[in-house]
């Protein structure tokens, strides 16, 4: 959604220990995984507690994570499907209009208009909103920096979970 939310995480003391450790690499790759989903589950939070509810809350409910790559070079990021997304994060310019579709449904749900006259109700939503644009919400920027700290401070902790873990391992 927002390109430039990006956390680099350092893992050189889980790469340590992986070299030091190679017979575990399963406990160091579960303590990755483990901080890759923990950190997407808060920014998830974050973001979706600032998503605009609307009319069904079907934006904020599409907010998910995605994993992808290996332990050593796993990204995460969160996602939405919906179309709708990227125009309420970072608002709308004028001269363009949204969809009338969309704003029809709004119209009946939220304003209780019905199907005789929404279409022409959605007609004057649009061309406003094309006139004027929208603001946007920036949901995905405010929440990234509402969880970084914890985030950071999750993954932080991951090389002595994993350490603890070994340890233990060792001393059966």
């Amino acid at each position: 959604m927002a390109d430039n939310l990006t956390l680099k995480i350092d893992t050189k003391d889980l790469e340590k220990l992986l070299k030091r450790f190679p017979s575990f690499e399963s406990i160091i790759f579960e303590e990755i995984n483990a901080a890759m989903h923990g950190g997407l589950a808060i920014f998830q939070e974050q973001i979706q507690g600032r998503t605009p509810v609307g009319v069904s809350g079907d934006l904020r409910k599409s907010i998910m994570p995605v994993v992808r790559g290996t332990p050593q070079n796993l990204q995460g990021e969160l996602v939405t499907s919906l179309v709708y997304g990227e125009p309420v994060e970072r608002g709308r310019e004028p001269g363009k209009w949204p969809p009338i579709d969309a704003i029809e449904l709004w119209v009946q749900r939220k304003l209780g208009i019905g199907p005789d006259e929404s279409r022409s109700v959605a007609f004057l939503i649009a061309r406003k909103i094309g006139t004027v644009g929208t603001q946007g919400a920036f949901m995905f920027e405010k929440g990234f920096e509402a969880g970084k700290s914890a985030v950071e401070k999750l993954w932080a902790l991951a090389p002595e979970k994993a350490a603890r873990r070994i340890e233990a391992e060792l001393n059966k």
